[in-house]
C-alpha cells in the first residue's frame, strides 16, 4: 500500500510548499501547527537530558549497573534472578557510547549504539519538524510496523539474553541480596 508524499504548509510566497524527502515519501510525517507538534520538541529535550546526563556519567566497569549511580535501585531481574532483563546495560551502553567507547557499547548490550541512533535521529527529526511546521504521522502503516519490528527485536534479543546470561550480578547487588539472607 502506497503512502501518499507528504507536503509542507505553503511559506506564504506564493512557492509552491516543498515536499519532504524520504522517510517523508513513507508518510512518515504529516503538516502541523507547532502546538500540535509540541510532543516532537519535548522528545528532543528528552534526548537533549539523556546525553547530557550520559556523558557526566562514568560506565559501569561490570558492564551493567550505570543508572546506579544516579540514585536508582538495581535491576530487579539481575538482583533476584541473576539474570538481564531486556534493558539491562543500555545505560551503561550509551554511557560508553558517548565517551567514544564504541565497541565496548556493542559489547554491553548490542541494540544499546543502535537503540541510541534511532532515539537521536528521531529527536532531531522532531527538533526540525517543530519548526518546520510537521510531526509525526501515528497513522502511518509503516512506521508503526517499524516500530513494532524494533520493540520485538528488543524483546527478542532481551529473552536470548536472559536465557543465555547466569550470574549476572554486579558485587553491590550480591551484597544486598546478602543483607536479606539470600545466598542463592
Amino acid at each position: 500500500m502506497n503512502e501518499p508524499i507528504v507536503n509542507l504548509p505553503s511559506s506564504g510566497t506564493g512557492e509552491p510548499p516543498p515536499q519532504l524527502s524520504f522517510p517523508g515519501k513513507l508518510g512518515w510525517f504529516i503538516p502541523s501547527t507547532k502546538s500540535r507538534a509540541v510532543p516532537n520538541l519535548v522528545w528532543f529535550f528528552i534526548w537533549l537530558g539523556v546525553t547530557l546526563v550520559g556523558l557526566a556519567l562514568t560506565p559501569s566497569g561490570h558492564g551493567h549497573g550505570t543508572h546506579q549511580s544516579l540514585g536508582l535501585s538495581p535491576c530487579p531481574s539481575a538482583l533476584f534472578l541473576g539474570r538481564p532483563c531486556p534493558g539491562c546495560g543500555l545505560t551503561t551502553s550509551w554511557t560508553h557510547l558517548l565517551h567514544g567507547n564504541i565497541v565496548e557499547s556493542f559489547k554491553v548490550h548490542w541494540l544499546g549504539p543502535i537503540g541510541y541512533l534511532v532515539f537521536t535521529v528521531c529527536a532531531w527529526i522532531g527538533a526540525v519538524g517543530f519548526f518546520k511546521g510537521f510531526r509525526w504521522n501515528q497513522d502511518s502503516l509503516s512506521l508503526n510496523r517499524w516500530i513494532i519490528a524494533l520493540v520485538a527485536l528488543f524483546f527478542l534479543y532481551g529473552g536470548i539474553r536472559f536465557a543465555v546470561l547466569t550470574d549476572y550480578r554486579t558485587p553491590k547487588e550480591n551484597g544486598i541480596r546478602q543483607l536479606f539472607g539470600s545466598q542463592k
